[in-house]
Parts: C-alpha cells; structure tokens; sequence
C-alpha cells in the first residue's frame, strides 16, 4: 500500500572472524575497509606495552648514569693529571728554590768570608811568621846548658808550639774562606776545650780571672773539625776576657759547660762575667763586620756562625743572669 514507507536499509557493518581467516588463508588486506576483526589476539607491543616502557625508562636512566659516571671520570682523570703536573711543578719549585736559597747562602757566606779573608790572613800570618823567626834565631843564640837556658829553651818551644798552631787555625780560615770540605772525624770535646783552655790561661791569669771547665763524665765523641772548632772557642773565649777586661775587678770566672743533650747534640756554653751585651747589640750581634764597640767581636762571630752552620749545629747568645754573657753551640754527637 501507497500509505507504507520505505525503510532504509541500515547500514551494514562488516566483521570477520580472525580464527576462520586464519584458516581459510584470508589476509587481512583483503577485507573490506573497516572491516572489524573479531577474535584476533592482542600484539605483543599491545600486551607488555607498559613492561616495555618500564625497561625502557631504566635503560634510558642506566644510559644517563653511565654517561655521567664516564663524563665524571674523564673529568677526575683530567683533574689527576693537572694534580700530578702540579705537584711535579711544585716539586721543581722547591727544588729551585731550594738550589737558590743554598746559592745565596753560599754567596752571602763568600762575601761575609770574603771581606774579611786580606785582613785576616795578611794581620794574623805577618806576626806568626816574625814570632817563628824570632824563637828561632832565640834557639840559635842560648844554645848553653845553664838552667835558665833550659827555661828560656822551654818557653821558645812553647811559643814556637803556639805559633805553628795558630798558624794551623789560620790555613782552616783559609779554607773556609775558599768554601774547601772540613776534616770532620770523631772528636774528644773535653780534650779539645783543655787544650784551648791551656793556651789562653796565662791571658786569663793576667786579667786576674780564672777559667773553670766543667762537663759530663761520659761524654761521647763529636763530629767536627778540630781546628775549626778550636778557632770557635778561641773567639768566644776571647771576646769574655774582652769583656772581663771592660767590666774590671779581679776574681772573676769565666765558666765553660759540656755537656749531652736529649737530643744526641754535645753543647759547649762559654759564660763570662763581663760587662753583657745590650739588646740592641744583640739584633746584629753574629753579622760581618759588626763590633758594637767590643773590639771586633761582630768578626769572629760571623765566622763562628759559619763555622758551627757548616757542622749541622746552632749558636746562640743568652743573658748571664749573674751579669756578662752566655754563648751556648751544639755538634752533631759521633752515637747512632
């Protein structure tokens, strides 16, 4: 009937099923666009989607870390070897430095020493050579066999002695004046300070002071240079009856200590009861050339200085807390 619509058709959705193209060989290209597959499973990318996310994050951190961990290393390899190269730098520093430091040492010791070598040389050489001369033609003229003849014979022998040993000390000033190695050997402190004690004694005696020697029973051997040494005790022993001499009075005494310390070191003290030495004195007191008004003491104590710096020792001033002064030096002890 005319009162009856026409209906249009819906519209038709296609579905296949994936097992049945599957079985008949159908590929999927083959059906129609939009086709809906039924019963096909889940691709593995579908299935573990979030598992390959997760192992992709921790490669992708594993990837960060090990290119910070090699980036940190060739920074630390490229901080050692500037480490290295500083060190070595530094090293070299040092041992320019110290290269240079002993070349002023050295230089400032040649001229210290080298201003004073004409002078001393020349002034102490010209009257032991006359002195030698003189006890010797003395020998040649007493040639009798009286007993002041002997005496007289005695006494040029001891200044015939004294002469030759002076004359020893100079060739070492000498030495040290041309930079030439000490003598060091093992050394009997106590007979070295007697025999020095005993050529100085008739100058105590005519000041009227007295010398007193006092050191340990059992005092090792030193390494030292006897000549040198002597010539340091000859200084300093000279400079106190110097200053006894300046002060006055009789009955003075002038104290000399040997002794070991803790350290392994012999330290010899000369103390005299003189008339001291002034702060201000003491600021320059072992520099070339400096007196102080103590009749050249600044000499004999720079050489001193020199001496004792080239036996590994130390000298040094005190105050005589019963007035005068106190020179204290150390050597190196012969005891492992």
């Amino acid at each position: 009937p005319a009162d009856i619509g026409v209906q249009v058709p819906a519209p038709v959705h296609c579905m296949a099923d994936w097992q049945k193209m599957e079985y008949w060989g159908i590929p999927e290209n083959r059906l129609p666009e939009g086709c809906e597959v039924l019963f096909k499973p889940a691709s593995a990318w579908d299935q573990y989607l979030w598992q390959f996310a997760v192992a992709f994050a921790v490669i992708l951190a594993q990837l960060l870390l090990i290119g910070t961990l090699m980036y940190g290393r060739r920074r630390l390899a490229k901080a050692q070897l500037a480490l290295q190269n500083e060190l070595a730098l530094r090293k070299q520093v040092e041992k320019d430095a110290s290269r240079l430091q002993a070349r002023l040492t050295r230089f400032a010791r040649e001229r210290s020493l080298g201003v004073l070598s004409t002078t001393i040389v020349h002034e102490v050489s010209q009257p032991l050579i006359a002195i030698q001369n003189y006890a010797q033609a003395a020998r040649r003229r007493l040639g009798g066999s009286s007993d002041d003849t002997a005496r007289i014979l005695e006494l040029l022998d001891k200044i015939q002695g004294q002469s030759e040993r002076a004359g020893a000390i100079t060739q070492r000033v000498r030495s040290l004046i041309n930079n030439r190695d000490a003598e060091i050997m093992s050394i009997s402190v106590v007979k070295l300070i007697s025999e020095v004690v005993a050529a100085l004694q008739p100058d105590c005696e005519a000041l009227g002071c007295h010398i007193h020697f006092r050191h340990d029973g059992e005092l090792p051997l030193a390494m030292a240079d006897a000549l040198q040494i002597q010539l340091v005790l000859v200084n300093l022993l000279t400079n106190a009856l110097r200053s006894i001499k300046r002060r006055g009075g009789s009955g003075r005494v002038i104290t000399i200590d040997a002794e070991l310390l803790d350290t392994g070191e012999v330290q010899v003290s000369v103390a005299d009861q003189g008339v001291g030495i002034s702060p201000e004195q003491e600021q320059h007191l072992f520099e070339p050339l400096y007196s102080g008004g103590r009749s050249g003491m600044g000499v004999g104590l720079a050489i001193c200085l020199d001496i004792v710096d080239l036996h590994g020792g130390r000298i040094w001033h005190q105050p005589n807390p019963g007035g005068g002064a106190i020179f204290r030096f150390t050597l190196r002890s012969s005891q492992p």
